[in-house]
């Protein structure tokens, strides 16, 4: 093997499956993070590494959002009414209904302070501020004109009276726009403060809500029906040119453009971009749903910060122009709640529709195979070899023969205290996580007569159990991360519970640390060298119910969430790289080697695409450096990376051998793969999927005429 064949990588890095089978989702449209905040937030402004929101009788609400991994409330000010703000310098000017206009200092490190108020005609709802004027919308129809170059001293100047009520303003040079109920839109001359008038009219097919004006065009968002985009260089005549259809979508509280996008903020929640660059023709290209009812939206750095009604502030990242598309979608004929994959197929936990098998050979067209029938609300599975271990809750553990995936066989069962939800398997035993009875241990070192040999009562509602060493971790919803000392498994003792500020759900492995499923606690980090203590957080769309790690990316399920993808390669520091949007609950998910198969619900499985690493050319600076694998983790229980890197493009074949030569996996077999950097996941599985023995293996690279071998121990 030549020196520049191979690098060891001795960073931590998520490595992905094959560059023809991933994805990389941060180079898609997706919600980033969110931070929900007291009240019904309708607007916010960016600035400064601070986010002002005004979120009705909550007042305005200030976020530090200098560190996107870290948002943080820094204070708020307690102003009834609070609707539409503007800034200006270190104020802020709030249009707050009944109360008027109110100016706030923002320019202190902590809570806005009262400045000044001024009473206006109506209850103001809207505001937009421009060389030292105030421009307040009220809910009669009034545009008030207010000095303000003097913020602790407003004055009244003038003011004009549109027929409708005021919902939003824009101001560009000496004229004001209006989007008017009632009146569409309004073109308002203000180069005389003191007498604005009027100039031009244009009646819109639906209520206006909101406007934007860009060079010679408004866009102003219609009730129900979309964005109208209008022709103001001719002020005293402005003509619809273009509409971008929204049927369905309702209040479109919100507009904000740049360049030849617009993004539109709709109550149902979601945030829409339209190509405008044909103002006659525009395109509807991607929509982002937020977890609250979309408001508003800003643009600043390159994202989209949307106020999200009762969700308070959702971060976009509209970089690019599309959202992650999925592979496939199937139908199961019941309600998948957990599924495991092994031998090409996924076998699915469907609750009132038993066990369900789908070949998933090709995750592009899976097909629908067998299914097994049984009573009560099947919760979860595990295989091992060609056994199904499936949780019950009226059997317990139910032990089905999957030689034939594509005709499962219900065999023996072993009943259990409370609704087995979740079930663990090594060495001849079955640990069963039964809600409120606790956890149970079955011995089914023989599968006709499986039994129960130990049982353990345990806070809160088991969920989920994962076995490291001789210690099982349990998900107890409403007591957090169990910890069971199985060193004896006749005799499981609880050991302690960590609170995770949500309720847990699920559980996956990642080196010496679990990835928690904890509701709306987001995403939670546990180091488990020793007593299990929390490192980190991810704040999740809405809540987490599943999870899924691999090569240091965790793949996260929820309500209504669909996919959120994070980096957790540096355990201290994770960050969530995309997000795949689906309108269903994912609580049960499953890497395999090119794909993440999701169980929806009532939806059936959605098929989704692995995380990419970007890859980085290895170039002839690496002569001279040890060729060599890296094994990461190494020991390892279940699963290790085997990661590598290329000079140049190569045929490349990786398998894993016995301490006896004989080959037990092949993990690529004469793949192409290009320079850089790679990886592949062995989870200590033979070719048929059956686990292997504890012990020494021999991994083996060949490319091309190039080779390397590193050891890789699995314990048990």
């Amino acid at each position: 093997m030549t020196r520049a064949g191979f690098l060891l990588l001795a960073l931590v890095l998520s490595i992905p499956c094959a560059a023809q089978d991933c994805l990389d989702y941060a180079d898609y449209q997706h919600w980033l993070v969110g931070l929900t905040v007291p009240g019904n937030c309708t607007d916010v402004v960016v600035d400064g590494g601070r986010a002002y929101l005004a979120c009705g009788p909550q007042g305005v609400r200030v976020v530090d959002v200098s560190d996107l991994s870290a948002l943080s409330e820094l204070g708020a000010y307690p102003l009834a009414g609070a609707t539409r703000l503007a800034r200006e310098g270190t104020h802020l000017f709030v249009a707050a209904g009944g109360a008027g206009l109110v100016v706030l200092d923002i320019g202190g490190p902590g809570a806005p302070q009262f400045v000044a108020g001024l009473a206006t005609p109506g209850a103001a709802v809207a505001v937009t501020v421009a060389a030292g004027r105030a421009y307040v919308g009220g809910s009669d129809g009034t545009l008030a004109i207010v000095d303000v170059t003097t913020p602790s001293s407003p004055v009244l100047l003038g003011e004009v009276n549109v027929g409708g009520a005021v919902r939003e303003t824009a101001v560009v040079g000496s004229l004001a726009y209006l989007a008017a109920t009632g009146a569409g839109l309004q073109v308002i001359d203000v180069a005389d403060a003191v007498a604005p008038a009027v100039i031009g009219q244009l009646a819109t097919p639906s209520t206006a809500k909101a406007i934007a004006v860009q060079g010679s065009f408004a866009y102003v968002t219609l009730f129900d029906t979309g964005m109208v985009i209008i022709d103001v260089s001719d002020p005293t005549l402005p003509q619809q040119r273009g509409l971008a259809p929204m049927p369905g979508e309702g209040d479109i509280e919100g507009v904000a453009v740049a360049g030849d996008r617009a993004y539109v903020a709709t109550s149902t929640g979601r945030l829409r971009t339209v190509a405008i660059d044909d103002p006659t023709a525009p395109v509807l290209l991607a929509a982002v749903r937020t977890p609250g009812g979309t408001q508003n939206v800003t643009l600043a750095g390159g994202l989209a910060w949307v106020a999200d009604g009762s969700r308070g502030l959702q971060v976009v990242d509209v970089g690019a122009d599309t959202t992650a598309p999925l592979l496939a979608t199937l139908a199961i004929g019941g309600y998948a709640r957990r599924l495991t994959v092994a031998h090409e197929h996924a076998f699915v936990a469907a609750h009132h529709a038993g066990l369900r098998s789908v070949n998933v050979a090709d995750p592009q067209a899976p097909v629908a195979r067998g299914a097994v029938a049984l009573p009560g609300e099947t919760a979860g599975v595990t295989v091992v070899d060609d056994i199904a271990y499936v949780a019950n809750s009226s059997r317990g553990l139910q032990l089905v023969d999957i030689t034939d995936p594509g005709a499962p066989v219900a065999g023996a069962w072993a009943a259990v205290l409370g609704p087995a939800r979740a079930v663990a398997v090594r060495d001849g035993l079955a640990y069963v996580a039964a809600e409120w009875g606790g956890l149970h241990v079955v011995d089914v070192t023989d599968p006709a007569a499986p039994a129960v040999i130990a049982s353990l009562p345990l806070p809160g509602n088991a969920e989920d159990v994962l076995l490291v060493g001789d210690r099982a971790f349990v998900a107890g919803r409403g007591a957090g991360l169990l910890v069971i000392d199985i060193s004896v498994p006749t005799a499981p003792a609880y050991v302690t519970a960590l609170p995770l500020g949500g309720d847990a759900w699920a559980l996956a492995l990642h080196g010496n640390h679990l990835l928690v499923a904890a509701d709306m606690g987001g995403l939670v980090l546990v180091d488990i060298t020793g007593a299990p203590a929390i490192v980190s957080r991810v704040v999740t769309w809405l809540q987490a119910f599943g999870v899924a790690q691999a090569d240091g990316i965790a793949y996260v399920g929820g309500g209504f969430a669909g996919l959120q993808v994070v980096d957790v390669a540096d355990v201290a520091a994770p960050r969530t790289l995309g997000l795949l949007d689906f309108d269903s609950s994912t609580a049960g998910l499953a890497v395999a080697d090119d794909f993440v198969c999701l169980a929806q619900s009532t939806a059936g499985l959605a098929f989704a695409s692995r995380q990419c690493l970007t890859i980085t050319p290895v170039g002839d600076d690496v002569a001279g450096v040890v060729p060599t694998l890296g094994i990461v983790p190494n020991p390892f229980n279940p699963q290790t990376t085997v990661r590598f890197a290329l000079s140049a493009p190569r045929e490349v074949t990786l398998r894993i051998h016995d301490v006896a030569g004989r080959c037990v996996r092949t993990l690529l077999a004469g793949r192409t793969m290009d320079a850089g950097r790679h990886g592949m996941t062995w989870r200590g599985d033979d070719d048929a999927g059956r686990a292997v023995a504890a012990g020494v293996y021999l991994v083996r690279l060949d490319a091309g005429a190039e080779s390397a071998t590193s050891r890789a121990v699995l314990i048990k």
